[in-house]
């Protein structure tokens, strides 16, 4: 055990005596919900492993049976179960960074031969649902040896009651140009004005097809879609990223979570006992600018989160570290009274990234809507992500998304989705905000891993019908 280690458990007890102590002073009941700042704790030091996740949940499970003792009628285990729960991706030791490739520019390639490949469509076919009537639009075709997957996106025409419990794809299959047919299933997401998801085939599509065509009933009409088609020309660079400790770049996922205020978990007093925790387990480094970064925007934000933090910055006692650009730019949108309305609209893309940290991403489709955006994504390689609830976190906090267009407006995208898709592919949807208006004509997508960055320059094109 190192000092680091055995500092955080020491604290992670003493945190969890003095709530035990407080619950007992103020007659607090538990009722499902794990009182004070312990739970929030002890899920940031398993999550950058200065607490091995047993010993989290051994404690945890302390609290719970101590306070279940008080309420005997309530459930067991409910916060170890969270703490388990936290993503096993994250958990431990960070490994040593592998070593940045070489910056390259120019059109990206899309990988070795028989690995991911992808091919834009940009094509449309109606939905003959009277319930809730869209268009149906094929933002792309995305092919590994095992798995085959179209990004979709179905902008539905006016308000519907029924969508919002689930769009209603016809039952369809495919077709290619060998004669050989394929299973189609689908599986989405759906609000009362969009819906989308991914249009799986099986088995898989060889790599020599030129083209699939998909057909249903009698009232839907065919679609094919060109496997040959280019790629989205984009032009690629991969440079080294400043070196940054697990310990910061959670407490930096934590004031990007924040920056939306939208679908975050409300850590209240608890980033304060985070930062303390962090600093005793020396997974911060002296002098680090991370706890000024994130009071600064719990401050600018007017969030009623970490108090402490932000009573310490108004008085000198943290460092003005500032804000990066893009922080700013998404901060100044949302606390704008009056926001900007987008108009629905979706974008083909078909963007095959470089690895990073042993993970390939393919950039597959863009759906803009009036307060956010979806980015489709396909990732190979990307280790399973238990969803931390804990922190309301998921994947995407570990490489933070940023989009710059080409209004010079910045916007964040993290995780709204996941879904394994085969033996090391997995799709994705990432929330972005503010959303992507159809006037952009250009994105710059910046994705930063443990020691490099990849930045990714390609032009948008909205579909129109």
């Amino acid at each position: 055990m190192t000092a680091g280690t055995e500092a955080a458990e020491i604290y992670l007890r003493l945190l969890a005596e003095a709530e035990l102590r407080q619950a007992a002073r103020s007659g607090t009941h538990w009722r499902g919900e794990y009182p004070g700042s312990l739970r929030h704790t002890a899920g940031a030091l398993a999550v950058v492993g200065a607490v091995d996740g047993q010993v989290a949940d051994a404690i945890v499970d302390d609290m719970d049976a101590a306070l279940a003792l008080r309420n005997p009628g309530g459930p067991p285990g409910l916060a170890a179960h969270r703490i388990r729960s936290m993503p096993m991706m994250a958990a431990g030791p960070f490994p040593a960074p592998a070593p940045p490739a070489a910056t390259a520019h120019g059109p990206l390639q899309t990988g070795p031969a028989g690995q991911l490949r992808a091919a834009p469509a940009g094509q449309m076919f109606r939905l003959h649902d009277e319930d809730a009537p869209a268009n149906l639009w094929v933002l792309s075709v995305v092919r590994a040896p095992d798995s085959t997957w179209c990004a979709v996106a179905a902008l539905v025409q006016g308000l519907s009651r029924h969508v919002r419990y689930g769009l209603r794809v016809p039952r369809l299959r495919a077709l290619d140009d060998r004669g050989v047919h394929y299973g189609v299933h689908f599986s989405g997401y759906s609000s009362e004005t969009a819906a989308g998801g991914w249009l799986s085939l099986h088995p898989a599509v060889p790599e020599d097809v030129r083209w699939i065509e998909f057909y249903g009933h009698l009232h839907t009409p065919r679609l094919r879609l060109n496997l040959a088609a280019v790629p989205t020309l984009a032009r690629v660079s991969v440079d080294p990223a400043d070196p940054a400790s697990p310990g910061e770049r959670l407490l930096d996922a934590i004031a990007t979570d924040m920056l939306t205020r939208e679908d975050h978990v409300n850590l209240g007093n608890s980033l304060d006992t985070i930062v303390a925790a962090l600093e005793a387990a020396h997974a911060l480094p002296p002098g680090s600018l991370a706890p000024s970064r994130l009071a600064a925007v719990c401050q600018r934000a007017l969030l009623d989160a970490g108090p402490g933090l932000v009573a310490a910055l108004e008085a000198g006692e943290l460092p003005d570290a500032g804000l990066p650009e893009p922080w700013t730019s998404v901060l100044a949108h949302s606390v704008r009274r009056h926001k900007r309305v987008v108009k629905p609209g979706v974008a083909p893309l078909a963007v095959v990234l470089p690895e990073l940290d042993g993970i390939r991403f393919v950039l597959a489709g863009l759906q803009s809507g009036a307060d956010h955006s979806l980015l489709s994504v396909v990732a190979e390689g990307l280790p399973r992500d238990d969803h931390g609830h804990q922190l309301g976190f998921q994947w995407s906090q570990w490489f933070p998304w940023w989009i710059r267009d080409s209004a010079g407006q910045w916007h964040v995208a993290q995780a709204a989705g996941y879904d394994p898709a085969g033996q090391e592919l997995a799709t994705l949807h990432l929330r972005v905000v503010p959303p992507v208006p159809r006037s952009v004509t250009r994105l710059d997508v910046v994705i930063t891993g443990r020691a490099a960055r990849v930045t990714a320059t390609f032009p948008v094109g909205w579909a129109t019908s």
